[in-house]
């Protein structure tokens, strides 16, 4: 059997400060049974960060990519998952001002290859603030067999991975509201409802393990720049979405 491939894919809008923290923690993963590659994109920042993007070491499987324009996570994300041909590879979102803990990757690989029928996985993290650990539950069963989860709420938490095959079944008009323009707050939340509820119960996976690390209560994170009235419209406009169908099984 191959080792399983990553594809990290991080976009980041005014990152600075944070990129060389992020890098490093990929850099610094344990050699393991997989392989990775990283895509890093700025989202037409307008302080240091894509200079800084630039000034990180060479490294043959770090990419670098711009956008022309400030358009959101979601937008950004689409654009990086381009990058990625192989509909086997495991994409992993990680946000350019997190990052992974150490083993975060040997221990996602782990699970692939433990439940070789796996097409997604979602956890916990840890709080960058104090350390703590945020061990999140996971989905009711009833939930993931009913594949029920844009009626059921979000619970689908950082480190968050999927089989890029998943992803080629996304309309963008999924990541966008009711009027075509690009979800900037949310995304998250857009992308993972619509690759859950292609999956079959047994293809979805929970890591309870901490392996993430959340930086929080930054002035250019979302949670600063989008009020909770704008949140709560997208949510309610992405939960009366139709749930995307069930994925035929034949990309096991």
């Amino acid at each position: 059997m191959a080792p399983l491939h990553f594809a990290l894919l991080v976009p980041g809008w005014r990152c600075a400060d944070r990129v060389a923290a992020c890098w490093a923690s990929i850099a610094a993963q344990e050699p393991g049974p997989y392989t990775w590659e990283a895509h890093f994109r700025d989202d037409a920042s307008w302080d240091a960060t894509v200079l800084t993007i630039q000034s990180l070491p060479d490294d043959n499987r770090l990419h670098r990519h711009r956008g022309e324009k400030n358009l959101g996570a979601a937008h950004a994300r689409l654009r990086l998952l381009e990058q990625v041909t192989d509909p086997q590879t495991a994409c992993v979102l990680l946000d350019m001002d997190d990052t992974l803990e150490p083993g975060a990757l040997a221990r996602v690989a782990k699970e692939y290859q433990d439940h070789p029928e796996t097409w997604l996985t979602y956890g916990s993290w840890c709080a960058d603030q104090d350390g703590r650990p945020a061990r999140c539950r996971p989905y009711p069963e009833d939930v993931v067999a009913a594949r029920a989860y844009r009626a059921h709420g979000y619970l689908a938490a950082p480190p968050r991975t999927f089989r890029r095959h998943l992803a080629a079944a996304v309309p963008p008009s999924y990541l966008q509201d009711a009027d075509g323009r690009w979800l900037m707050a949310g995304t998250d939340v857009a992308l993972m409802w619509a690759l859950l509820e292609q999956c079959p119960a047994e293809r979805v996976r929970h890591i309870p393990d901490p392996i993430y690390r959340v930086t929080s209560g930054r002035p250019t994170g979302t949670a600063a720049r989008f009020d909770a009235h704008y949140k709560a419209g997208v949510r309610a406009y992405l939960a009366s979405l139709p749930p995307l169908p069930l994925k035929e099984t034949t990309h096991a």
